[in-house]
């Protein structure tokens, strides 16, 4: 069945997305606005909704998963489980014409970004592109309008996500641009999305764009197509602006991400004192560049070449043991939901690299039929290893022991050995299935030298 958004009204189009250079210049025109070199346009009918506007779960479900990348200083902790947002009007801080659509809600994100793994964000690589970036940015979930219109000013602190690292940035100025961002911590709440991984598109396909245009909250715009095949990239008409700049593009009748929106056509118009929508036909126009995702497979699964951190030496740092053993785990006792996807995961903080060693996980988990459960660990590069897979006709209670001693694991632990482990290591647990319940109780890393 092809797939639309069904929306109660239309909204125009406010600009496309990244523009024709990556650099970070601005110009600036004779009303003094500042207008980014890496912005975008509207094609024939703006088709930009805001999730609100549309009843489709199909399409909710993914805009569930985007984020705006807003910059750390414009986010405050109010102690209470929420974090208020440093908004300014969309209209009044880009001398916007009082007709422009959205003209009356707020912006804060410079960027967007979407979940592809349980802590893997994918944006541009002109949005994140070191160490500098990734601290200074924050990954917001749900910051987007409200039920009667409440613009979003806070949100709940549990959906707000640090860069924990750069697996990967690059930024070629008419070819890819993309980078892979591992979190702080795994994404609760939120799943991730499917992508892309086998075949290519076509021209005259059908792309749908989910992202924050203009820094503005999440909006949907479908209506698009494939116009033309490029290396790397594929150039269509979508209704995006700056901002969009990270957003994921979906093939409109699968769902899956085929893309992530970089650059593309001029947001606006002088005209008349203030700055209106640039508008062009569906084959008018630069279009709009959409980086294809097969180029962050690699990154994304764990299978590409580990690229060097630069490590400071540390000489009054001893020697670490033949073993180390860290435990302390976070999150733990905690329940596993049942019947879910998304499961219940805990984090131990590794301060330090004992390179090359044996990674053994020891788990205590009380559940009434293990047979449901799986269970990963994740290393501080994103580089996941599955302990135990689901089984069914196993219906012993409880687990407790080591995998890679006395319980064998699925995937090869081996794989662990020869990642920096300094950092945040995750043990994720899930059941899917429904009735038997359980807890993770406690777990820890172990990690073991060769004699």
């Amino acid at each position: 069945m092809i797939r639309s958004i069904q929306s109660p009204l239309k909204v125009s189009f406010l600009g496309a997305l990244a523009a024709l250079s990556l650099s970070a210049c601005q110009q600036v025109d004779p009303a003094g606005i500042t207008a980014s070199t890496d912005s975008k346009v509207i094609y024939g009918n703006d088709d930009r909704i805001d999730p609100i506007q549309t009843a489709d779960a199909f399409w909710l479900d993914r805009a569930d998963s985007t984020v705006a990348l807003i910059r750390a200083a414009k986010l405050s902790d109010l102690g209470n489980g929420t974090t208020r947002i440093a908004v300014v009007n969309h209209g009044e801080s880009n001398s916007l014409c009082s007709n422009e659509p959205f003209a009356e809600q707020v912006e804060a994100a410079f960027c967007s970004g979407f979940l592809v793994a349980p802590n893997l964000m994918v944006t541009a690589g002109h949005c994140i592109e070191d160490a500098a970036d990734c601290s200074a940015t924050r990954f917001v979930f749900g910051f987007a309008v409200r039920s009667g219109g409440a613009q979003p000013e806070t949100v709940p602190t549990r959906d707000v996500y640090s860069c924990a690292q750069v697996l990967h940035s690059q930024a070629v100025g008419n070819g890819a641009d993309y980078a892979v961002i591992r979190l702080d911590r795994a994404v609760i709440g939120h799943e991730p999305l499917s992508i892309r991984r086998t075949g290519s598109l076509a021209v005259g396909d059908g792309l749908t764009v989910i992202g924050h245009p203009s820094g503005l909250p999440t909006k949907i715009a479908g209506g698009a197509n494939v116009r033309s095949l490029q290396s790397g990239y594929v150039v269509a008409n979508l209704d995006t602006y700056g901002g969009n700049s990270g957003s994921a593009v979906f093939n409109s009748i699968t769902g899956e991400v085929e893309g992530i929106l970089v650059r593309g056509e001029q947001d606006y118009e002088f005209q008349n004192g203030c700055y209106v929508s640039k508008k062009c036909g569906d084959s008018e126009c630069r279009g709009e560049d959409v980086t294809t995702i097969n180029q962050a497979i690699p990154y994304i699964d764990g299978t590409a070449p580990l690229e060097p951190t630069p490590v400071e030496p540390e000489p009054d740092m001893p020697v670490p043991s033949e073993t180390e053993i860290f435990s302390g785990a976070m999150g733990v006792p905690a329940g596993i939901p049942d019947a879910s996807t998304v499961g219940v995961t805990s984090q131990i903080l590794v301060p330090k690299a004992p390179l090359g060693r044996a990674v053994l996980v020891t788990v205590s988990i009380q559940h009434s039929y293990v047979g449901d459960l799986e269970i990963t660990v994740t290393s501080p590069n994103g580089r996941t290893v599955v302990l135990r897979e689901q089984s069914y006709f196993e219906g012993d209670d409880n687990i407790q022991g080591t995998y890679g001693l006395d319980l064998s694991s699925v995937g090869d632990l081996s794989e662990l050995a020869s990642v920096n482990v300094s950092g945040i290591w995750t043990l994720t647990v899930k059941d899917s299935m429904s009735a038997d319940t359980g807890s993770l109780l406690d777990w820890k890393l172990t990690f073991q030298g060769a004699n």
